[in-house]
């Protein structure tokens, strides 16, 4: 469990840094929590870099059209500086500032947002444009940016991003959702079969009892069993 629990710390320090697992790999070998201490480190000395900019850019943006904002913020500041402006002005303004983002690019930024900040700003904009947002990530393979995606927006929207996908996906986005009661949420309206494709996808990674233990705490004592013996049925007859 804890060298699960590392590797996914590591993939998201990865990819707040923008580079690859593979490179930082290195760090798995330590224990999760100073993995975790340094993930929160980097993340702070990250969003206070350029602070002041942000506060003056902050204050110019009302005085220029949305649509050209909308510009800038795509081809200028990339997502984390993109959301880093969006924290720095109203909700409504934001609000109306992403509705003029490609949806993929608004996944991007959305990913990027503290996690309440995100809530507040997403519960502004329509669930078709941020299934197509979420959907954006999943095309790109973005497990880690999906998995933040998905703890901020509505249920009825993580399920309308995830409808479609393979066990596999879901186990991956299940790792990296960071909240609890999100991810509770998801799997409880998940059928049994999609689960079982879960804990399949699992045991072919060999990470089942860890991802039994991760992604179903809060499922009933009942429910559980059923799924795992199902999966237990499955490895006996294969």
């Amino acid at each position: 469990m804890a060298d699960l629990r590392s590797r996914i710390e590591v993939a998201k320090l990865a990819s707040e840094l923008g580079t690859t697992t593979e490179r930082l790999a290195f760090l798995a070998e330590h224990d999760v929590e100073d993995i975790r201490a340094l993930h929160t480190t980097i993340s702070t000395v990250l969003h206070e870099r350029n602070e002041d900019r942000i506060t003056r850019l902050a204050g110019l943006a009302p005085l220029l059209p949305t649509a050209i904002t909308a510009r800038i913020a795509e081809h200028a500041m990339g997502p984390l500086v993109s959301a880093r402006f969006a924290g720095a002005i109203s909700p409504d303004d934001a609000a109306k500032l992403a509705k003029k983002l490609r949806p993929a690019f608004l996944s991007e930024v959305a990913a990027c947002l503290d996690p309440q900040r995100a809530k507040t700003l997403l519960s502004r904009l329509p669930d078709s444009l941020l299934i197509d947002a979420g959907r954006g990530l999943r095309e790109k393979h973005e497990h880690v940016s999906l998995g933040r995606f998905v703890a901020v927006v509505n249920t009825e929207v993580a399920l309308g991003v995830m409808d479609g996908s393979s066990g596999d996906e879901l186990l991956q986005v299940g790792l990296f959702t960071e909240a609890a009661d999100a991810l509770a949420a998801i799997i409880d309206r998940l059928p049994d079969d999609r689960l079982v494709e879960v804990l399949q996808a699992a045991r072919a990674r060999d990470i089942y009892e860890d991802a039994v233990a991760l992604l179903l705490p809060s499922v009933a004592d009942e429910r559980r069993k059923r799924l795992t013996d199902r999966i237990t049925a499955e490895a006996e007859t294969s």
